[in-house]
This record gives structure tokens, C-alpha cells and sequence, in this order.
């Protein structure tokens, strides 16, 4: 399963692959997420206690 790590300082995770759809909640640069699908320029992850959501893969670094 792929992995990556949040590179700006504060992100919105959304329902959905645009900025039109529901936030979710925020998280922080420096957190280690789960990367579950990619979708034009947005990637859907998942954190360690199970939430899940979509932000701009421009917010995020892979970790091979």
C-alpha cells in the first residue's frame, strides 16, 4: 500500500475529488497517511484511525 506524508501546513480533506464537495475535517503537515486511489491531480487517503477522504495531490509527497 502506498504512503505519503502531508507537505503543507494545514490541508482540507473532502467527500469527493473537487473543491465543490463536503469538507471533512483538516489535518497537519507531517502526518503519515495511507493513499487507497488517485483521481485527476487528487489523491483519496486514509489515516490510522480509519477516516478517510480526498485533498490536491500538490498537498502531499509520496513515499516510495
Amino acid at each position: 500500500q502506498d504512503t505519503g506524508v502531508i507537505y503543507s501546513s494545514q490541508v482540507e480533506v473532502y467527500s469527493e475529488p473537487n473543491l465543490f464537495s463536503k469538507r471533512l475535517f483538516k489535518i497537519h503537515e507531517g502526518l503519515k497517511v495511507s493513499i487507497n486511489d488517485k483521481a485527476q491531480g487528487w489523491v483519496e487517503i486514509e489515516l490510522i484511525d480509519g477516516k478517510k477522504g480526498w485533498l490536491e495531490n500538490r498537498q502531499i509527497r509520496f513515499i516510495q
